[in-house]
């Protein structure tokens, strides 16, 4: 039972409370499944309590607050971290897959980036606008012999952070109650609404 705590508190830590608990339930239905098989003699996953899910959100930057976040960003741009951001932003990616993405996955030549593991296991390509192609190719310029866009010391090899730079960005920006994966919301409003271009 220790061990499915421990799985289901690293789950939380890792990806979100949502995919954890998700997990959780699945786990204690193969368990009661292996009871009835008599594959084991009871299911120790049953009595673990589950996560608090937060209720859904639709924040996402206005006009003039994405204006203040990519002045604050450009800021940050000599640093990985506040090129990641940037990326985040100008693709709707999520933070692991443009952290963990790799040089192998960039094609320049058709401006996109291949995400062959994302969270919905469904391999995908995104399009690169103008401003994520200019950047990544000011990037390659300056790579390393790593295989990683963002590379570091960490145990994976890449970057696997970028909450300061952010808390930093939003803090300089005068922005109140915005999350990291709230750059995604605000990627999609940019393309439904037509608003503020990444540019300006």
């Amino acid at each position: 039972k220790a061990d499915i705590v421990r799985f289901h508190e690293k789950l939380q830590e890792d990806v979100s409370s949502v995919t954890a608990n998700r997990t959780l339930s699945l786990t204690m239905s193969a368990m009661n499944r292996a009871v009835d098989l008599n594959l084991i003699e009871r299911n120790t996953a049953k009595g673990i309590k589950k996560f608090h899910e937060p209720e859904s959100r639709d924040r996402f930057l206005s006009d003039s607050e994405m204006k203040k976040f990519l002045a604050s960003l450009r800021n940050n741009l000599d640093k990985p971290q506040g090129k990641a951001l940037y990326l985040m932003l100008c693709t709707g990616a999520r933070k692991g897959e443009i952290l963990s993405s790799k040089w192998s996955d960039l094609d320049l030549a058709s401006k996109t980036l291949y995400i062959p593991d994302p969270k919905n296991r469904k391999p995908r390509y995104l399009a690169l606008n103008s401003q994520a192609y200019e950047l990544l190719c000011e990037m390659e310029k300056t790579r390393s012999s790593s295989p990683y866009l963002f590379p570091s010391n960490s145990s994976k090899g890449h970057l696997l952070e970028v909450r300061r730079t952010f808390a930093r960005v939003i803090k300089d920006a005068g922005i109140n109650d915005f999350r990291g994966h709230d750059l995604r919301r605000t990627n999609a409003s940019i393309l439904i609404n037509g608003g503020a271009s990444l540019a300006e």
